[in-house]
């Protein structure tokens, strides 16, 4: 994924601004149709929301689908397909906090003219819960009991409990956000794994898909009954490129106009682009190293410690991120009002790592690598093919792991087969790895059980380790229980404690989103969760 000291400087400048100019002067305007040319697209697995673990994905649902809500640059939920954002204070949220109501925007229709109402708001949950969809997550949506169609334009969802991140979660800028999908087009179908509907969707949102082309990338045109009014841009074209050089050189040509999500070994590289700024957006959003603990002996903790310590977490950020990614202590940044200062960490120790490697009874043989019974102690490595910063990391990591006497093989998979859902044989959710490297991209909420709680595993959620710590179930429970924020920061302390303790990953380092953006666009305010994309409407080219 993702030279020197004035870069690494200048990186960490744009982190405190936000933006920087790389070139003053004008770029020519724009003739004929406004088309927004987007690239930094891995290949797409599936255009709905709903059957896939792709960021990619969602990221091109913000041109075309709706949500109850979109998440703002300044991490605000700003009202979409609802018109109020539900709180226990305008009693949105009943008192006992069992009941939520969602007053839905009037006017709005899907791109075929069919009215939006509350009949797909119930047909859109029912099609989560659906056991024969190929669900990424039920998340949030299986605490539902009941959906209750107070009118056309009024919805209370009834909880089997009280869920905090409920509000942040239902049909919002979740860690697996998931679109209102039309009733009229897809009630007929018995599942929605294989409908055309995934290939050419029809939403609410301000551009209309012509086509997906696998290779290719998604075209969009306006449309001309979204409910903000036709927006600026006449379409848009999201472009699927596999080789990060090559979209660095279409910014240069003028071949795209937006670079999104570009990986960090490209940063020194940005000022030889003319006409074009940068924006770096700090995201809820981290890479992290992910342990199979149904592979032997990934099952054991002493392991995983050991491999943890033997991690330079301050040199992958110097040296992959050039100073635009922070180092993670845990699975919540820096920044987030439940973030922990006091989580143990696995900072570089190869001597630890040796030493505990030692104790567990893995002993050097005589290419030192260390065997035990037997076996070596040998793994596969997997990031998507491709990537750059992953790549990288796995170049380092070998490196670092022969250090302390462990055999690293890499192996990689295309994006969109290693995550792929459980139900499309992805090779995270069918757990066919022993350690990857990837990103992982939360809400706004700290919500994060989707990947630790016990009996998350794929198809049920996407606890891709297969952890299961009853400590940290008790912790979740209460924090996802309770809408008191004071008990939900405690109870997320230790939940960040055991995720330490346990290992079941280790979190490398938070994500600076570097954005390579022409001079010609305009309106385009990157969001810091779940996807930089949320006012697509009023993207504009001069």
């Amino acid at each position: 994924m993702r030279t020197a000291v004035a870069i690494a400087a200048c990186a960490l400048a744009l982190l405190a601004c936000g933006c920087s100019r790389v070139s003053s002067s004008s770029a020519p305007k724009t003739a004929g149709p406004k088309i927004l040319r987007i690239v930094g697209a891995q290949e797409i697995d599936n255009l709905n929301p709903l059957l896939t673990n792709e960021q990619t994905s969602v990221d091109c649902s913000m041109f075309w689908a709706g949500y109850f809500f979109n998440l703002d640059d300044n991490g605000k939920l700003v009202p979409e397909l609802a018109t109020v954002v539900p709180t226990l204070a305008n009693g949105g949220i009943s008192r006992d906090g069992l009941s939520i109501t969602y007053h839905l925007r009037k006017g709005v229709a899907w791109q075929d003219g069919v009215p939006f109402t509350a009949r797909d708001v119930v047909f859109t949950w029912r099609a989560i819960l659906n056991p024969d969809n190929n669900v990424a997550s039920r998340t949030g949506f299986d605490r539902v009991r009941d959906i209750k169609v107070i009118d056309d334009h009024t919805v209370r969802f009834d909880l089997k409990e009280p869920y905090a991140p409920a509000v942040d979660t239902l049909f919002a800028p979740s860690a697996d956000a998931i679109a209102l999908l039309p009733a009229h087009l897809l009630a007929k179908y018995r599942d929605l794994n294989h409908v055309p509907y995934n290939l050419k969707p029809v939403g609410t949102g301000p551009f209309i898909v012509d086509s997906w082309e696998q290779g290719s990338g998604v075209t969009m045109h306006a449309n001309p009954r979204y409910w903000r009014g036709r927006p600026k841009l006449d379409g848009v074209r999201f472009l699927t490129i596999h080789d990060t050089e090559t979209m660095l050189v279409m910014m240069r040509s003028g071949e795209a106009d937006l670079y999104y999500h570009l990986p960090d070994g490209q940063v020194p590289e940005l000022s030889q682009v003319r006409d074009a700024h940068v924006i770096v957006t700090p995201f809820v959003g981290y890479f992290m190293l992910l342990f199979n603990l149904r592979h032997p002996p990934l099952d054991d903790r002493d392991v995983r410690e050991a491999i943890s310590y033997g991690i330079d977490k301050r040199r992958v950020v110097a040296d992959i991120t050039h100073g635009t990614g922070a180092v993670a202590t845990s699975d919540q940044p820096a920044w987030l009002w439940v973030y922990n200062p006091h989580v143990p960490q696995y900072d570089a120790d190869p001597t630890e790592a040796r030493a505990i490697l030692d104790a567990d009874g893995w002993k050097p043989g005589p290419d030192g690598i260390r065997t035990k019974g037997g076996k070596r102690l040998s793994f596969e490595i997997s990031t998507p093919s491709g990537y750059r910063d992953g790549i990288d990391f796995e170049g380092l990591f070998a490196q670092w792991m022969r250090s302390i006497g462990v055999d690293v093989e890499v192996k990689n998979y295309p994006p969109d087969l290693l995550y792929s859902t459980y139900g499309a044989g992805g090779i995270l959710s069918t757990a066919k790895y022993d350690l990857a490297f990837i990103d992982w991209y939360n809400g706004i909420d700290p919500d994060d059980s989707i990947q630790w709680l016990c009996g998350y595993a794929p198809p049920a959620g996407q606890n891709f380790t297969d952890w299961c710590d009853p400590a940290y179930d008790k912790a979740e429970r209460v924090a996802l229980s309770t809408f008191d924020e004071r008990r939900r920061k405690a109870a997320y302390a230790i939940a960040q404690e055991r995720l330490a303790a346990q290992v079941p990953a280790d979190f490398i380092y938070f994500v600076g989103r570097t954005d390579l953006v022409s001079n010609r666009v305009s309106g385009y305010r990157p969001s810091r969760a779940v996807s930089t994309f949320w006012n697509t409407w009023a993207y504009d080219l001069r």
